[in-house]
C-alpha cells in the first residue's frame, strides 16, 4: 500500500454529494487525515452541476439516493456533460445498497470505484489509492462514457493444443 505521502493526497480536491450533513462531515473528518485539504460539498444534483460549472474536482464522493434524484442519473449527465472538464473525474460511490445489481448498475452509469457503507477510514483509504494507483482508462464512445468497465485481466496460458504437425509425427 503506497504512502500518504507518496499518493499526493494533500493536492487532492474533493468533492462530497451527501444527502446528510453529519455523514458529509464524518467523510471530510476521515479524508482530512489522509492530508486532503480541499473539500467541498453539495446535497442535491443542481449544486453539484452548478459547481462542476466552477471548479473541476479530482474526486467526486456520493450517495447512492439523494434528496431530489437519482445519483445514477447524476453520474450519467457528470459523464455526458458537453463539455470534457470534469467528465474523467473520478466519482466514488458509497452507499448501503450493496447488492449486485446495484454494483452492476453503478458501474454501467459510469461510477469508478464502488464502497459499501458502513465503511471504515481503511477502506476509503484503500479505494482511493486504487483510483489514484491504477488509473483505468476512459471509455469514450456513444453508448457508454466512463472508466473501462472490466476489470479482469486477460490471463496469458501457454497453447496446450498440439499443431496438426505435430500430430502427425505423434
Amino acid at each position: 500500500m503506497p504512502t500518504l505521502e507518496s499518493l499526493g493526497l494533500k493536492n487532492l480536491s474533493v468533492l462530497v454529494v451527501e444527502r446528510d450533513r453529519f455523514a458529509a462531515n464524518l467523510i471530510q473528518t476521515i479524508l482530512s487525515t489522509f492530508g486532503v485539504r480541499e473539500f467541498y460539498y453539495a446535497f442535491n444534483d443542481d449544486e453539484v452541476m452548478e459547481f462542476l460549472k466552477l471548479k473541476q474536482p479530482n474526486l467526486i464522493i456520493t450517495e447512492y439516493k439523494l434528496k431530489n434524484c437519482e445519483t445514477l442519473d447524476l453520474v450519467k449527465s457528470i459523464r455526458n456533460a458537453s463539455f470534457e472538464r470534469y467528465q474523467h473525474s473520478n466519482i466514488l460511490m458509497c452507499t448501503g445498497a450493496s447488492d449486485i445489481p446495484t454494483v452492476k448498475a453503478a458501474r454501467d452509469a459510469g461510477v469508478t470505484e464502488f464502497l459499501a457503507k458502513p465503511d471504515t477510514g481503511y477502506t476509503l483509504y484503500r479505494r482511493i489509492c486504487s483510483m489514484v494507483t491504477h488509473p483505468r482508462p476512459f471509455t469514450d464512445c456513444r453508448a457508454f462514457k466512463g472508466p473501462e468497465r472490466r476489470r479482469k485481466k486477460e490471463i496469458m496460458l501457454p497453447e496446450r493444443r498440439h499443431h496438426e504437425d505435430e500430430m502427425r509425427h505423434h
